[in-house]
Order: structure tokens, then C-alpha cells, then sequence
């Protein structure tokens, strides 16, 4: 067996690991799901889940680092034992910088937009992304940085590119070699309104989002009553 084989099937373990639970419930009602992975031109991996029949379920989180020997990933939870619920496609008045995913965890189904972040100073990540999706609970936005090395971070200083002065915030976080970052309110109203460049530091590490047409995805989301409020 090739190491790069080897490679991709730790990460398919790893991916087993990660969704144990929800494969557990899929199995306990009679549904086939296998996950698919698939070698990306940079040396990620990116995989899905799919059920028979069904088309593939994209977590938010679910590229895989180059530099990840040795270690166990995960992706976003899945939940793969709830029936099918309609979810709306890509809205055409969003600028195509913006991508349009659709998938779940363990809430249930999810569907947004993310876009990518252009690194900055110090930075201690192989790529960024911000996204605003609908969760069962409503509109959320969160930054997640993969393979990040900075370990654990909460505090977020944010600026958009109208404005002069930032703004410095705790921020709900979860690190495990990706390290993700729950949007504050105050962060998630002023998205909501305000486009071009937005500006983004966690510790040392400085990065920049292109957010134009923000206000074109809040609309588009049928989650996003309140948003803006």
C-alpha cells in the first residue's frame, strides 16, 4: 500500500471517528451513508458524506490539512438520522466570491455562504474562511482557521474597511488543529450592513476578507428575520 493511500485512509478513519454518532443512528434506522474523499491540486483532502440515493452532505468544516501526519482530524458534526429537509440553492444576486455551501451537523441541516480569507501578518494558518449560514437556531457567523498553530484564542479585534477604528471582542471559540470563532452580535449586525474589505486580527495573526455584498447573502438566507435588527 502506497503512503500516500495509507495517508488518505487515516483520514478516512478519522473521519469514521468523528461522525461515530451519527453513523450510529444512521445504522440504528437502516440508512447506507460511506463517506467520499477526494485528493485537491494544493494537497488537501476534502470529504463529504453521503447516503444511498442521496447527494453529498458538505460540512462547513471539511478540508483536511497538508501537514497533518500522525494526527486524527475531524470535520463538523453530522447528523445523518434526520429526514430530508428542502433547503434553498445559491442566490444569484451574491457575488460569486461568496460560495454557497449546504450541509449538516448535529443540530441538523445548515446552509450559507463562505469566503476566503487572504493572509495577513504572522499567520499561523494554512487557509481561513468567514461564513454566515443558517443553523437550527437562526443566522450565526464564524471564522474558522485550518491547521491553525496558535493554539486556543478568544479575543478578536475586527475593522471593516469604512470604519476607523476596531472593535475588540471575546469571542466563543473551539480549537483542535482548526480553530474556529462564534461572531459576536454586535459583529453579526454590522456584516449584515456593511460590505468591502473587512479587516481581522486573532493574537499575532492578521487576515483580510473581501465581504462585499454581505447585505445580498443576509437576504438571501431564509434564516435571517432579526439579523439586521
Amino acid at each position: 500500500m502506497s503512503a500516500k493511500t495509507m495517508g488518505l485512509l487515516a483520514v478516512v478513519l478519522g473521519a469514521i471517528a468523528s461522525l461515530g454518532v451519527g453513523l450510529a443512528a444512521a445504522q440504528n434506522s437502516g440508512t447506507e451513508v460511506r463517506i467520499e474523499a477526494r485528493r485537491l491540486a494544493d494537497g488537501r483532502i476534502e470529504f463529504a458524506l453521503r447516503e444511498r440515493g442521496g447527494e453529498r452532505i458538505l460540512p462547513p468544516a471539511r478540508y483536511f490539512p497538508t501537514s497533518s501526519e500522525g494526527r486524527w482530524l475531524n470535520s463538523s458534526w453530522i447528523n445523518v438520522g434526520d429526514e430530508p429537509v428542502a433547503m434553498p440553492g445559491r442566490s444569484s444576486s451574491v457575488p460569486p466570491h461568496w460560495t454557497w455551501f449546504d450541509g449538516e451537523n448535529v443540530n441538523g441541516k445548515l446552509w450559507g455562504y463562505w469566503t476566503k480569507a487572504s493572509p495577513g501578518s504572522g499567520s499561523a494558518f494554512e487557509w481561513a474562511s468567514l461564513s454566515v449560514r443558517c443553523a437550527p437556531y437562526g443566522v450565526d457567523v464564524f471564522i474558522a482557521l485550518f491547521g491553525y498553530r496558535g493554539g486556543d484564542q478568544h479575543e478578536v479585534s475586527w475593522r471593516f474597511s469604512s470604519q476607523r477604528y476596531p472593535t475588540r471582542e471575546t469571542w466563543n471559540s473551539e480549537w483542535n488543529d482548526n480553530l474556529f470563532l462564534w461572531g459576536s452580535s454586535a459583529f453579526l449586525k454590522t456584516l449584515s450592513r456593511i460590505g468591502g474589505t473587512l479587516f481581522v486580527a486573532i493574537g499575532q495573526t492578521s487576515m483580510e476578507f473581501d465581504v462585499d455584498g454581505s447585505s445580498d447573502v443576509f437576504a438571501s438566507l431564509s434564516c435571517q428575520t432579526g439579523a439586521g435588527a
